[in-house]
C-alpha cells in the first residue's frame, strides 16, 4: 500500500508551485487553492466555474465528510494579495516576481 504524507516543508510547496509556475498555471491555481482551503483534490476537481460565478453564496460540501466550505472562505483564499502579485512585509506592500494568478 502506498502512503501519501502532507507537505510539512514550505520549501518543498514553494518548489512546486515555482515548477507549476512555468509550466502550468491551471495546476498551479489548484494546486494553491488546495493547500489554502484544505480541500481534497477530487472536491477541488468537480468544482465548475458555473458552481461559483455570478453566485451571491456558495457552498461547496466535501465529499468525504460532508463539511461546508462557505464562499466567505473561498475570497479570503483568492483575495490573498501574495497570489496577486504582492507581498507583505512589515506592514509594507511589495510588487513580488512570482507571477499572478488572480486580481483583486
Amino acid at each position: 500500500m502506498n502512503i501519501v504524507e502532507p507537505l510539512r516543508n514550505k520549501a518543498d510547496i514553494t518548489l512546486i508551485e515555482d515548477f507549476l509556475a512555468t509550466n502550468n498555471k491551471r495546476n498551479r491555481l489548484i494546486f494553491i487553492f488546495g493547500i489554502n482551503a484544505g480541500l481534497r483534490i477530487s472536491d477541488i476537481l468537480a468544482l465548475n466555474i458555473g458552481d461559483v460565478k455570478d453566485k451571491q453564496s456558495v457552498v461547496i460540501r466535501e465529499k468525504k465528510t460532508g463539511k461546508p466550505l462557505c464562499k466567505s472562505q473561498i475570497e479570503k483564499i483568492l483575495k490573498n494579495p501574495f497570489y496577486c502579485g504582492y507581498a507583505k512585509c512589515n506592514e509594507e506592500v511589495y510588487e513580488h516576481i512570482y507571477p499572478k494568478i488572480t486580481t483583486l
